[in-house]
């Protein structure tokens, strides 16, 4: 029986670390990256998921791990989750750094579709592609322009590739409010912004 794998783009975070634990208790092959060691880190390590540290910011290194996975897999996988993502910066659009504002959108979109791409070189195989949208696409919100722009441009991404390959079934979901990491940061952002 062929074993299915999995591609995690951001493995390190909460949801993305639950999602790969699952594929492992399913029996797929798991390979993802990571931006921050911790020990859910060397617990995926520990249970044999193949993982690469991938800084977002970096397009060579997005270029080698893509081409690397491509590689180790054959270009034969079967699922690609994206759970990569930050909220900064959290300030009004005119008050933010522009370098800053700029690499937002690049972590939030431009980077996963550049991975994405890389990996679908050639692509004559079915396959499953999901997306996380974020809170806010569908009304304005202050502090967050660079991320709520970056999901919208997402979005329409997705709409673009699902209609120009047949063969990929590409989805993005917004999965609503979870109480994770990014989001306590969040919160604590806010909190001293209004203070």
């Amino acid at each position: 029986m062929k074993i299915k794998k999995a591609i995690i783009l951001s493995a390190s975070s909460e949801i993305g670390f639950a999602v790969a634990m699952d594929f492992v208790r399913k029996g797929f092959q798991v390979i993802g990256t990571y931006n921050t060691e911790s020990k859910e880190i060397k617990k995926l390590k520990n249970y044999g998921v193949k993982l690469y540290k991938l800084n977002l910011l970096n397009k060579k290194k997005i270029d080698q791990i893509s081409k690397k996975i491509y590689l180790q897999t054959k270009n034969i996988w079967d699922y690609f989750i994206s759970f990569a993502g930050t909220l900064n910066p959290i300030s009004k659009i005119i008050q933010s750094r522009s370098d800053t504002w700029e690499k937002s959108i690049y972590v939030n979109c431009l980077g996963q579709i550049r991975f994405l791409k890389n990996l679908l070189r050639k692509n004559n195989k079915r396959r499953k592609i999901i997306f996380f949208a974020g809170g806010s696409i569908n009304n304005a919100t202050s502090n967050y322009s660079a991320y709520t722009l970056s999901k919208n441009f997402l979005i329409k991404y997705v709409e673009l590739l699902d209609f120009e390959e047949k063969l990929l079934n590409v989805s993005i979901l917004g999965p609503g409010f979870i109480n994770t990491k990014l989001h306590k940061k969040k919160k604590e952002k806010v909190h001293s912004i209004k203070k």
